[in-house]
């Protein structure tokens, strides 16, 4: 349960409401406003909010938190409006059968609540002077003070920095390499990361898997390193994917991607990684080690001139059965996150279409550029994941708005569709009351977003295309939401 609230909350009510035999464990988090920000006296708040986003959003965190961790119950509310000094901004109730799910639950809620929803904090000082807190200095991303360093290398400048910050980048995999390679990029301020990995942290992970800690044991992998990775830089979009690439899912996971990176120690993920870029046009870079060395593939200027996992290492070839000393996948995964950053800036590399293997053991440092394999079929298996959908799927008195970037759409076009900056959108700009729309974007967010701001305008003949244009990629059908 979320709600919304410019009352009081009372926290004894609400804790006692989610009380159960079951749950042994409770987990209880109360926000409260205090009389200091930065060295500024402050006397009071006043929480500005978009409701019906807020409402879907705050339910949606709710309902991941349940289907995350083992818990009987959740609840969150957020107070709105004006607060006075020690009044509860913000309280989260968790019930579960054990106290580290509830604990874990907990955590997940808070920091999804603060990332996500369209709630404003107005700050008012003793002083008599205010401001809205989090937003000063956003457009920006301080890359001035950040970023400066990197923005000395030759090639990068302030050109580069931009577009990382504009770039989109798949990490399959939060392990050895994946932890390296996810924390360099963040610390780059790459714009966006999607975090792929279904796996839990084990004990026997830490030696090498350098984002988590001992408490994380048992957390999701993707949870604890957006966790980690958001304290590191909040101005990179982290979305965590509780969830292996297989072929069902690789397509709509990929679609908007600029590069993929695949750090497991799986040859099937790899073998998909490396067809699926082929077949799209996406750039991809893939790791492996062994013991105490490794190997960097990185594709072509063209990815569709690239090759497979298998024309590299041959059919079944792994590397997750030997061990490795923790240095080693530290060193491979640093040197995929160079290779990603001068492949998104735009800088040429030596590394770029070879396979590079690095024995640290015997001191031995080699490329070589793999070719296709005779027989190999590289591309077939996922010849058929990058179409689109049809406006034939669907009533074709509809009018269809593809709130997409120019990028996106130049890289995958939806004929037939009116292109529409997602700005534009909202305030209904150019559209009319009587049409009937259907907004379609890559993963349904802007989307949705946009229907919910149009339908409070009246527009009651728009809907937004469920899971965006990536979720029909490899189902027979599209599904609309009304929103």
């Amino acid at each position: 349960m979320f709600r919304l609230t410019e009352e009081p909350i009372d926290t004894a009510v609400e804790a006692a409401g989610l009380a159960d035999p079951h749950s042994g464990g409770f987990v209880e988090f109360r926000g409260c406003v205090r009389d200091h920000h930065h060295g500024r006296a402050v006397t009071r708040l006043h929480y500005a909010v978009y409701p019906a986003m807020a409402m879907a959003e705050g339910q949606r965190i709710i309902e991941e938190a349940r289907q995350r961790y083992a818990v009987d119950h959740v609840a969150c509310i957020h107070r709105t409006g004006d607060l006075a000094i020690g009044d509860a901004a913000v309280w989260v109730g968790v019930g579960a059968a054990h106290r580290d799910a509830a604990f874990a639950a907990c955590r997940y809620v808070i920091d999804e609540i603060k990332r996500r929803l369209p709630i404003w904090k107005h700050e008012h000082y003793a002083d008599g002077q205010a401001q809205w807190v989090g937003c000063e200095g956003c457009a920006g991303h301080g890359s001035a003070l950040r970023y400066d360093r990197q923005q000395r290398v030759a090639g990068f400048g302030d050109t580069g920095q931009q577009r990382l910050e504009t770039a989109h980048v798949a990490v399959v995999g939060l392990g050895a390499l994946g932890c390296p390679v996810a924390d360099l990029l963040t610390g780059a301020g790459v714009g966006r990361l999607t975090l792929i990995d279904p796996d839990r942290v084990d004990i026997s992970n830490l030696h090498r898997q350098t984002l988590y800690v001992e408490t994380d044991a048992g957390a999701l992998k993707v949870d604890a390193a957006r966790r980690r990775l958001g304290e590191r830089n909040r101005h990179v979009d982290l979305t965590a994917v509780p969830q292996a690439l297989d072929d069902s899912s690789a397509a709509a996971l990929l679609l908007d991607v600029d590069l993929v990176i695949d750090c497991t120690d799986s040859a099937a993920s790899k073998r998909l990684v490396t067809r699926l870029a082929r077949s799209m046009g996406c750039a991809c870079i893939v790791g492996g080690v062994a013991q105490s060395a490794g190997g960097v593939y990185a594709s072509p200027a063209r990815p569709e001139d690239g090759v497979c996992w298998d024309c590299i290492c041959g059919p079944g070839g792994d590397c997750a059965t030997s061990g490795v000393l923790g240095p080693t996948p530290a060193a491979i995964g640093a040197t995929m996150a160079g290779e990603a950053l001068r492949r998104l800036v735009g800088l040429g590399s030596p590394l770029t279409g070879r396979w590079t293997v690095l024995d640290f053991g015997g001191g031995q440092f080699q490329r070589f550029e793999p070719r296709q394999r005779k027989r190999c079929c590289c591309g077939a298996d996922t010849a058929g994941l990058t179409g689109l959908p049809s406006r034939d799927w669907l009533d074709p008195s509809m009018l269809w708005i593809d709130l997409r970037s120019d990028a996106e759409r130049q890289r995958q076009p939806l004929a037939g569709a009116l292109a529409l900056p997602l700005d534009q959108a909202m305030e209904g700009r150019g559209l009319s009351t009587d049409q009937r729309y259907l907004l379609v974007c890559a993963s349904g967010r802007r989307s949705e977003a946009a229907c919910h701001a149009l339908r409070e305008q009246g527009f009651r003949q728009v809907w937004t295309l469920t899971g965006g244009l990536g979720g029909c990629v490899s189902t027979a059908a599209a599904a609309v939401c009304s929103a």
